[in-house]
């Protein structure tokens, strides 16, 4: 989690310096953002295998050192991409999104406290 973004410990986010509606476009920025680059990742991967599958099965029916072939090496591959690029995003997602979620639901519920006594 960033410096700047992160709560102090043991306490309550920091409040919100701007508008909430503002900070929630931030977050609907950033999560657009990273879910570009992780679709882009894996559907590049995607993309090449079935390229290579489309333009010509020879190579990838081609042994590979250690058993299968080049199609089964390719699609494993592509399966520890997914993997590695599902927790990348998730810890970008949490740097950058998370921090703000609270700080815009520690506003709003400070905004929307209910009235005591009735």
């Amino acid at each position: 989690m960033s410096h700047h973004l992160r709560p102090p410990l043991g306490g309550p986010p920091r409040p919100v310096e701007s508008d909430p509606a503002v900070e929630l476009d931030r977050i609907r920025t950033a999560q657009l953002a990273l879910r570009r680059r992780f679709m882009a990742l894996n559907g590049g991967g995607f993309v090449v295998t079935t390229l290579l599958a489309v333009i010509g099965g020879r190579p990838l029916a081609m042994g590979v050192p250690g058993g299968p072939n080049l199609g089964l090496a390719l699609c494993l591959l592509q399966v520890a991409l997914l993997a590695v690029s599902a927790c990348l995003y998730d810890r970008a997602s949490c740097r950058t999104s998370d921090a703000r979620v609270d700080r815009v639901r520690a506003h709003t519920a400070l905004l929307v406290q209910p009235e005591r006594g009735r």
